[in-house]
C-alpha cells in the first residue's frame, strides 16, 4: 500500500514539474508564433508596395503622360505657364481638394 502511494506521488510530482517546465515554453512558442505571423503579413504588404513601385517606376521611363500629371499633382508647372493662387477675403488660400 505504501509503495502504491508512494509512486503515485512521484508520478504526480512528475506531472506537475513537466508542466511547470513546459507551461513556458509553450507560452514562448505562441508569442514567437504570434511574431512571425505578423512579420509574414507585413512582408506581403511591403512586397505590395514594392511591386507597385516598380510599376510606377516602369510608367516614368514609358508613358510621358504620367509623368506630366505627377509632376502636375506635385504642383510643377512647365517655364512657359502663368500661375495664378486666389485668396480669400482674409487673405488665406482656400483649401483645393
Amino acid at each position: 500500500m505504501i509503495y502504491r502511494f508512494s509512486w503515485a506521488l512521484l508520478a504526480v510530482l512528475v506531472c506537475i514539474g513537466l508542466l511547470c517546465v513546459f507551461t513556458p515554453k509553450c507560452r514562448t512558442l505562441s508569442r514567437l508564433q504570434k511574431t512571425r505571423n505578423d512579420l509574414e503579413v507585413d512582408n506581403s504588404e511591403k512586397a505590395e508596395e514594392i511591386t507597385d513601385l516598380k510599376i510606377r517606376q516602369e510608367r516614368f521611363t514609358s508613358e510621358p503622360a504620367f509623368v506630366e500629371r505627377t509632376a502636375r499633382e506635385a504642383g510643377m508647372v512647365t517655364p512657359d505657364e502663368v500661375v495664378y493662387k486666389f485668396t480669400d477675403a482674409n487673405g488665406k488660400m482656400p483649401e483645393t481638394q
